[in-house]
């Protein structure tokens, strides 16, 4: 499970698009319903790229790309096609090269990289000869891995739905769904002091944060969302009788608005 700093990419001035800018501003936008889409690269023989511009020199450890229908396509960093990401957890190819990727969402881990942009280079589509499309674009860095992993009971994520409910005249019902909210209770126990500690670090920066919980470059649950943690911070309680035992809680992570 993994705490993010926030979406380093975040305004429309950031990204190039080499088609549709009018909707360059959803490969950001973390509604992945709203998605950006090539114009005239309907051909796996055409390349259609992305370039998100920093401004500045950035740390990046993270990247992520969701809601996206791309079967070949490579990530590159400063505009140089070899500076590809050399990744740190198992996946289809050892670098962010993807020739034959089957999934539609996308999660990679690096060692930290110094850089001042990163592109998408994408070829083929899942369906031949298709429009390339991304919902959701991430990058950024790692605050906080917590390897200290609760049991299965003790990790409950729901995804909250606000909806308005209709009840018809003839009896029934109809529902308009205005938006789904990811939400997390995490229940901890036998935690060392090292633990407790970063944890506390993470809940007094009272910042939201992206919160990642099992994070994978193929077969990803796509759990991806800026949170916050509301409430108390209640991990001091000791676990046991024995101060050996570690320390036990809960952290709440609740999303954010778009």
């Amino acid at each position: 499970m993994e705490f993010l700093g926030l979406n380093l990419f975040n305004t429309s001035t950031q990204s190039t698009v080499d088609s549709n800018t009018a909707t360059a501003t959803y490969l950001y936008n973390r509604d992945i319903v709203f998605q950006w889409s090539s114009d005239g690269y309907d051909n796996d023989l055409t390349t259609s790229s992305v370039t998100i511009n920093f401004g500045s020199t950035v740390e990046v450890n993270r990247f992520a790309i969701l809601g996206h229908n791309l079967k070949d396509f490579t990530i590159f960093y400063d505009g140089t096609t070899s500076n590809t990401f050399s990744l740190t957890t198992t996946a289809a190819t050892t670098t962010s090269d993807f020739s034959a990727n089957s999934d539609t969402s996308n999660y990679l881990r690096f060692d930290t990289v110094t850089l001042t942009s990163i592109t998408i280079d994408m070829q083929s589509t899942h369906v031949a000869d298709s429009e390339k499309g991304i919902g959701y674009v991430f990058a950024g860095e790692l605050d906080y891995e917590l390897t200290h992993l609760p049991a299965a009971s003790g990790y409950k994520p729901v995804f909250d739905v606000k909806e308005i409910k209709h009840l018809i005249g003839d009896g029934g019902s109809r529902i308009h769904t205005i938006q789904e909210k990811f939400n997390a209770m995490i229940k901890l126990t036998n935690m060392t002091k090292a633990v407790r500690d970063s944890l506390k670090s993470v809940f007094d920066r009272k910042d939201p944060f992206n919160f990642v919980p099992f994070g994978t470059s193929t077969g990803w649950d796509e759990v991806l969302r800026e949170c916050v943690w509301p409430g108390k911070f209640d991990l001091y309680t000791f676990a046991d009788n024995s101060i050996d035992a570690g320390y036990k809680g809960s952290i709440k992570v609740e999303e954010t608005p778009f």
